[in-house]
């Protein structure tokens, strides 16, 4: 004697038939009922003769949802891995959180570096490729020859100083 889908005890002999009754046996989602088992209108007699099985709703088109003991019962133990999938999913995500943010800080500090070496290798491409030169300082007196604002020369082709 063995359980079928049903949890009502069946002979042997009827396993196969059971097999094949539980293959056509669908298991869904219902809003207000949790998991619930649905058969066609073709298997709705041979649950509705079943011992065990608790009818719920007849759908339209002959459809039957309905329940037994055994599926509540793995129907509940489901719902509370599912909160406990829930909960132990949203405590891996605040602890990413957590060690994420302890990365904040130096990658700022990596992105402020990684900029002003950009911007220095810029000029510096720049110069080179314009032959500019950087001026020497020896005195307290300024004193400029042949001093051009760089974006002006190239915003201007005729430009005179």
């Amino acid at each position: 004697v063995e359980a079928d889908v049903f949890g009502a005890a069946r002979p042997k002999k009827r396993a196969r038939t059971s097999a094949a009754a539980a293959a056509r046996i669908h298991v869904e989602r219902d809003s207000s009922r949790g998991r619930v088992l649905r058969v066609t209108k073709k298997d709705a007699a041979a649950v509705r003769g079943a011992a065990g099985a608790s009818i719920l709703a007849t759908r339209r088109g002959g459809e039957v949802l309905f329940t037994t003991e055994t599926a509540q019962r793995a129907a509940t133990r489901l719902k509370d891995a599912e909160a406990s999938f829930k909960d132990a999913s949203a405590d891996v995500v605040a602890e990413c959180v957590r060690v994420g943010k302890t990365f904040a800080p130096p990658l700022r500090t990596a992105a402020r570096v990684a900029a002003e070496v950009d911007a220095l290798l810029a000029l510096a491409d720049c110069a080179a490729a314009r032959d500019w030169a950087k001026p020497a300082m020896g005195s307290e007196t300024l004193e400029f020859e042949g001093l051009r604002h760089p974006l002006v020369d190239e915003a201007v082709t005729d430009y005179v100083p």
